[in-house]
């Protein structure tokens, strides 16, 4: 295979009801120059089989099994492999709207490309979350940043890795890789450290990646003081290497909030 402009990663662990659903939306772009990363986290029912079969259909799908090791570990395996010159993160649970790589293929001259998209409840309900469209260079990313993270909805749009655009290039230079073992907010701290050496940003208002809700996942589970101070202790090692010190306007609360939370979870 020739290098592929955009490489999309998909962790897939026990996903047989949406995987289907998931795999046909990426196959059916109408931008064609891709590649299609499906890492089979050691699922116990037939997605290891479905994965294999779309990857026996058709040669842009690749496809990595392994033993569970969770999302992180997953999106890692799926990253050493990769060989786009851009990198998407789709959830299995999940579906893509079929101009979702034809529109980010336009906005290659970026960093990082944020785009915006719809929670579909498990009732059929349907919120659509439409970003500002903005754009900058490093002398006001941490302004954007912010406005991702505190907005009119309440919903922390940068601590998602599925609604964004990353250049290879840049995760490589940099060894920017998943927090394995950290069960909590880890797409947000892999996308601050990309910030960190990103020096343009893209926010797009159009609706491209549709976001399954569903009453199961690590949403549901408790977390420990320990994961809570493993993330605060993340947030602070990049906090300490950027020298833009705006960071610490946005991310020193954060920290505060997590050890607190991590004290309060103390048995």
């Amino acid at each position: 295979m020739t290098q592929p402009t955009i490489s999309i990663i998909v962790p897939v662990y026990n996903s047989e009801k949406y995987l289907d659903a998931c795999i046909d939306s990426i196959l059916s772009q109408s931008f064609r120059d891709f590649e299609l990363i499906l890492v089979d986290d050691g699922s116990k029912d037939s997605s290891a089989q479905i994965c294999d079969e779309y990857a026996s259909q058709d040669t842009r799908v690749r496809v990595i099994h392994k033993a569970n090791g969770g999302v992180s570990a997953a999106r890692n395996d799926g990253l050493d492999i990769a060989k786009g010159e851009y990198i998407t993160f789709i959830d299995s649970d999940d579906w893509v709207e079929r101009k979702y790589l034809e529109t980010l293929s336009n906005y290659r001259d970026y960093d990082i490309v944020f785009f915006s998209h719809r929670m579909i409840y498990e009732d059929g309900y349907t919120s659509e979350f439409k970003f500002e469209a903005k754009e900058g260079d490093k002398q006001n990313i941490w302004a954007i940043v912010a406005d991702l993270k505190k907005n009119k909805t309440d919903w922390n749009f940068f601590g998602y890795t599925w609604n964004k655009m990353f250049r290879r290039d840049i995760i490589e230079k940099y060894k920017i890789r998943f927090i394995e073992g950290l069960r909590i907010s880890e797409d947000e701290v892999y996308t601050l450290d990309y910030c960190t050496h990103a020096k343009s940003i893209k926010v797009l208002p159009l609706c491209l990646y549709n976001y399954r809700v569903l009453g199961t996942g690590l949403t549901a589970t408790k977390n420990s003081a320990d994961e809570y101070n493993k993330l605060a202790k993340s947030y602070l090692a990049i906090m300490e290497r950027e020298t833009d010190n705006r960071i610490y306007e946005i991310y020193v609360p954060v920290v505060l909030e997590e050890f607190y939370t991590a004290a309060m979870n103390q048995d």
